[in-house]
């Protein structure tokens, strides 16, 4: 690792992704010893050291009233570049379900500020695993096969739309079957494969949502149709503790915690362009169950 410090404000000031043998100043000139000697700060580019360019990176932490649990819904950057990535992390130190991380790309620019929507928790989710309705009727008697793939299609039963599956026509999920407290794939349950099996609407009208099933195999499919779901009355399948996760990074839990550290990144033909960094900003609620709400509502 490759730190810096600064003798005029007598602190450490940096760190640097470059990790060279040794430095030397000679006549003024900063130089350092990689596969040869290389002479800093007379390249056009910033971020560029040895042929390679790095990534400008900022970590901070959002840790007002750090005794208190808070709901993290926005992010705004105060500079003039909006090609920044982040990652965002709460509860790190935890090791069960309550650490979370997410992530997200670009900002929106408004009035020469930057504004991103804090992203939902990519670990640990469970906002986005959904029962899957049972009865399923089979609708077209028999496999389908394209796309080096073969299919079944289902349509859930008439329920209310609002059954909490956000399904979208043509968007990609993945159904699990719940097996001993763990998610796996209802085709090949005795594995435990925690890839679970692709599912798609084909059509969403109104009550009626047509699902079609995807697996890589008719022995998987036939797999999945006889263990998991029982055939009756010709043509109704049955599904047991099925539940369908929609991705995580639109509908899983909101990022919630006494901190939350943020990581950004500039990286790429952008980092070589100077920019301005003033501060970060982050928009919170307070969670309803902490215990000094009342003093601060």
């Amino acid at each position: 690792m490759t730190v810096a410090y600064s003798d005029k404000y007598n602190f450490w000031t940096s760190k640097y992704s470059f990790e060279p043998t040794c430095y030397a100043s000679v006549d003024n000139h900063f130089l350092s010893c990689k596969d040869g000697v290389y002479r800093h700060d007379i390249g056009k580019k910033r971020n560029e050291f040895y042929d390679e360019t790095f990534p400008s990176e900022i970590v901070v932490a959002s840790n007002e009233n750090p005794s208190t649990i808070k709901f993290y819904n926005s992010i705004s950057l105060e500079t003039n570049r909006n090609e920044f990535t982040a990652e965002v992390f709460t509860n790190e130190e935890y090791d069960g379900v309550e650490a979370q991380e997410g992530s997200f790309v670009g900002f929106e620019s408004r009035e020469g500020f930057q504004y991103a929507d804090m992203p939902r928790s990519t670990k640990n989710s469970s906002g986005n695993v959904f029962p899957l309705p049972s009865p399923l009727q089979f609708i077209d008697g028999g496999l389908i096969s394209g796309d080096n793939s073969q299919s079944k299609n289902f349509k859930l039963p008439s329920v209310p739309v609002d059954i909490g599956i956000p399904f979208s026509q043509g968007e990609v999920y993945r159904v699990y079957q719940i097996l001993n407290g763990s998610l796996v794939n209802p085709a090949q349950a005795e594995d435990e494969n925690e890839v679970g099996l692709e599912v798609y609407a084909t059509e969403v009208k109104g009550d009626i949502i047509i699902l079609k099933f995807l697996t890589p195999d008719t022995e998987t499919l036939n797999l999945f149709a006889n263990t998991v779901a029982a055939e009756e009355d010709g043509g109704t399948f049955y599904g047991y503790d099925l539940v369908i996760l929609s991705p995580a990074q639109m509908d899983g839990d909101q990022m919630r915690g006494p901190y939350a550290k943020i990581k950004l990144s500039i990286d790429g033909e952008a980092a070589n362009k100077p920019f301005e960094f003033h501060a970060l900003n982050v928009e919170y609620e307070f969670s309803r169950l902490d215990k000094g709400l009342t003093e601060k509502s």
